[in-house]
């Protein structure tokens, strides 16, 4: 058929439907599911904000949708929404526009049915994640022509327990499938616990958490894209005794297991007898002039200004040479509080670059204090050009691995410093490090550090298991513990049983320890996404490693081992992706088609001197010999691909998900479900792994037949990986199914 005459029948179709479907609309006579499903096109969910109050175990959500009608007519909205998996439903309201409206709440049986009617009609695979969950329905009617509603629903449940947690979840994955996702995505909590809240933790998205009071915990979220393919996970646990310990793990019915442990000090521990001396050096050279010096020196003072009366501090300035601006370690009074601020004011930018002088002379005071906790915070905006110059020679100086007392926190300012060296001065140190963009705030960044280090309660700290064999410890090197904080520990276990944990370490009262009696699961399928978090951490330190010591053969491969076992997006797995992709074209007869992008400097990972091609066939990926690497030393540490590297490994190191395969450049042709690897090759889906000579294996089902959903009702795996859409071949049993498209 001519493609002119196909898109003249088309439009006649679609005028033909808005017609019929605008005068059902004026009626209030809508009947069948192609009336319905015309319908729903009309309506565009401009945006969804969700509010979560969670009492003790008792959550209420309230869901307020702003719903926009894109036609010149009246239009009716059919809401549908999966209700949490497991969740026990109390009570539900449905308001549009404010007045209350019926709704029903069907139970998973009758909502199976609608799914799967719809799934036919819709042509939509994406609500077979729904399957198998309850269901809220109700009808909005109606939309006004060019028109918006506000529509809200809420629903109660009482929350499940995992582990040491209470356990939430929002859906989002599968909900906006074949349909644009809303603009806008927001979720509020607030959380009330009355023996108080220890931990709120996320495996599935960043949230920001704000500390109300001992019993009273905030948090938010705001995300859209792939986030929103990702149902939102939550967990919480209660507060117990004055250093309270949870555990969280994840074991499936094969394989390793994942743990995480969270340890978080009492608000009522007293960290009083536990004095710290901070030590502030500040790069003034030349390049600091102007507005960089002038937010370093709010930013120092208002962290002088911070500290308790017990508390010592010193400040120290370096250019070509080091200048103390105060005379050693002073107590942190008044007055000297305001003689080191008159102080900061005074400092001019001039000269050059100092760095390993100012930082051995902020060092020697460390020996003045061995019982106290030792913070230093360096600042600098540029590389060493005077006395020792290079990172090796610098940190060997500083020995800072053998100094047990001192914790160094840098803050790089712009992209003209030398990352490998601050990475490794904060790594050593078990400090931390910022980087700051021009035009991002360093009072800002400053002040978040000062506020994390105000009162420590544990350094030093060591971490034991008995009952079972945790390995791959992330962090390998635990950071102090400071009131208000938490700290998570995650690890890989294939034991089970009982165990007992224990935390040591040095706080005011000198060396103390700490034991928790807990239980590993045999088996407990929820909670999966731990073993994401804990790979993203360590693919974070493996990254790290690479640009410090260079391109190993050893590092290269656990990080393409743990990229392709966990669905995540590393500088190899990429690569990789790409050759997997055109195999399986080959293996099917169709001639893959590659995307290409202009490829920049941050996006190449360069691996000492050897770089990836430019070619228009791949996006610049790294290209590393097979068999045994000879370093080639480590890569470069400035420029504004070195702090971006820096700054990538750093997230996934302090625990956020890395970015899953499916959710980056290859996004289009590339999913991954239920840690399983599919490619779109010539219209359909495609397991990893499908071989040419497996193809008397398949067997085909047409999509949306009685077969079909029967398969699915089978086998939950299935359903999942048919949510890809109406053409998939994947893994089930001891051979294959391809679903096939037979209604065009």
């Amino acid at each position: 058929m001519p493609a002119t005459t196909s898109r003249a029948l088309r439009a006649g179709a679609l005028w033909l439907a808005s017609f019929l479907s605008s005068s059902a609309a004026a009626q209030g006579l809508f009947h069948g599911d192609f009336e319905r499903a015309l319908r729903q096109e009309s309506i565009v969910l401009e945006s969804e904000a969700v509010e979560l109050t969670w009492r003790e175990g008792l959550a209420v959500t309230e869901v307020r949708q702003r719903l926009a009608n894109r036609t010149r007519r009246e239009a009716e909205h059919e809401l549908l929404f999966p209700l949490p998996e497991g969740a026990a439903i109390s009570g539900f309201e449905l308001r549009v526009n404010g007045t209350v409206l019926p709704g029903e709440v069907l139970g998973a049986g009758e909502a199976r049915a609608i799914y799967e009617r719809i799934v036919r009609t819709r042509r939509d695979p994406g609500l077979l994640e729904w399957v198998g969950r309850g269901l809220l329905r109700a009808r909005v009617f109606p939309v006004p022509a060019l028109g918006r509603v506000e529509v809200s629903f809420r629903y109660s449940q009482v929350l499940p327990v995992i582990g040491d947690f209470r356990a939430y979840s929002f859906p989002l994955s599968g909900r906006f499938h074949g349909s644009h996702a809303p603009q806008s995505w927001s979720l509020q909590v607030k959380l009330e616990v009355n023996g108080g809240v220890v931990a709120l933790h996320s495996p599935t998205h960043e949230i920001a958490v704000q500390r109300r009071s001992p019993e009273r915990v905030e948090a938010s979220v705001e995300v859209g894209g792939d986030l929103l393919e990702r149902d939102l996970l939550l967990y919480a646990s209660e507060r117990r005794t004055e250093l309270d310990f949870a555990l969280l793990a994840h074991r499936p019915s094969t394989g390793e297991g994942t743990v995480a442990l969270f340890f978080t000090p009492g608000e009522s521990r007293s960290s009083a007898d536990r004095p710290k001396d901070v030590v502030c050096v500040l790069d003034i050279s030349g390049s600091m002039a102007g507005e960089k010096l002038a937010q370093a020196k709010t930013a120092l003072a208002a962290c002088v200004a911070a500290l308790r009366p017990i508390d010592r501090f010193a400040l120290i300035a370096f250019h070509g040479e080091v200048i103390p601006v105060t005379a050693g370690l002073r107590p942190a009074i008044e007055d000297e509080k305001e003689r080191a601020r008159r102080s900061l004011s005074a400092l001019r930018a001039a000269g050059a670059t100092n760095l390993c002088g100012g930082l051995e002379a902020a060092l020697a005071l460390a020996e003045q204090g061995v019982e106290r906790s030792f913070h230093l915070m360096l600042l600098s905006d540029g590389l060493p050009t005077v006395g020792a110059k290079e990172p090796r020679e610098i940190l060997a100086r500083a020995a800072l691995a053998q100094r047990r007392s001192v914790r160094c926190f840098v803050f790089g300012v712009g992209d003209d410093v030398d990352t490998l060296l601050l990475d490794r001065l904060a790594e050593e140190s078990r400090g931390t490090r910022q980087y700051l963009r021009p035009g991002e705030d360093l009072n800002l960044a400053v002040s978040r550090i000062a506020e994390r280090i105000a009162e420590p309660v544990l350094s030093d700290l060591e971490l034991s298991v008995v009952g079972a064999e945790l390995s791959g410890l992330m962090p390998a090197r635990l950071p102090d513990l400071f009131r208000g904080s938490t700290l998570a520990v995650f690890g890989r276990t294939s034991g089970s049983g009982p165990i007992v944990v224990r935390l040591r370490g040095r706080g005011g009262r000198g060396a103390q320890e700490f034991a928790w009696a807990a239980e590993l699961p045999a088996c407990e399928e929820r909670g999966a996404e731990l073993a994401a978090q804990w790979a993203s951490k360590r693919i974070g330190v493996l990254l790290d490693e690479m640009r410090w010591s260079g391109p190993h053969a050893e590092l290269r491969q656990e990080i393409e081992r743990l990229g392709r076992e966990h669905g995540l997006v590393t500088p190899f797995t990429s690569l990789l992706a790409l050759e997997e992709r055109d195999r399986l074209a080959l293996s099917r007869g169709v001639r893959a088609e590659r995307r290409s992008r202009p490829a920049t400097e941050g996006d190449e990972f360069t691996l000492g001197t050897v770089r990836a091609p430019a070619t228009p066939s791949h996006p610049r990926s790294p290209q590393i010999p097979a068999g045994p690497a000879t370093p080639a030393g480590p890569m470069s540490g400035s420029g504004a691909a070195a702090v971006e590297r820096s700054l990538r490994s750093k997230a996934l190191r302090e625990g956020a998900i890395g970015e899953r395969l499916g959710e980056g450049e290859l996004g289009r042709e590339l999913r991954s479900v239920a840690g399983r690897r599919f490619f779109l090759v010539g219209g359909v889906w495609i397991e990893e792994g499908f071989r040419t000579e497996e193809r008397a294996q398949v067997q085909r089902l047409e999509f949306g037949s009685a077969e079909y959903f029967a398969h699915l009702c089978r086998d939950e795996l299935a359903a999942r990986f048919a949510a890809l859409g109406t053409r998939v071949l994947f893994r089930s049993g001891d051979g294959y199914v391809e679903i096939v498209d037979g209604g065009g």
